[in-house]
């Protein structure tokens, strides 16, 4: 399941980063392995994947630590777990990627 997980939140990113060239419709569309055109085909998510992994070389690991401390989240919501998504992000220069940790709170469905 986690790794399920990190391969979607890489597909979301890598959907929401390319939105210009790649608008993003109903989600069937847009993460559908079998459209060539999708981010999550087989071919086309490896080749972004890799040019964002050259032009971020922390990016596999900043994910792994994005994946897991959302999936934490929406399990057992708590400061703590904002903040420790925060401060291992920090750790390996990569604090950037906490604003994608924000959006993906904020676009939650609400229950």
């Amino acid at each position: 399941m986690e790794q399920a997980f990190k391969d979607f939140t890489i597909r979301v990113i890598l959907a929401v980063m390319n939105q210009k060239k790649c608008p993003i419709l109903h989600p069937l569309i847009w993460l559908n392995p079998v459209n060539i055109e999708s981010l999550t085909h087989g071919s086309t998510n490896t080749k972004a994947f890799q040019k964002l992994a050259r032009k971020e070389p922390n990016f596999k690991t900043a994910i792994t630590s994005l994946a897991k401390h959302y999936s934490d989240y929406i399990k057992y919501p708590s400061a703590a777990t904002i903040m420790q998504c925060k401060e291992e992000l920090e750790s390996i220069g990569e604090g950037k990627w906490m604003g994608v940790f924000f959006d993906g709170l904020q676009r939650q469905p609400s229950i």
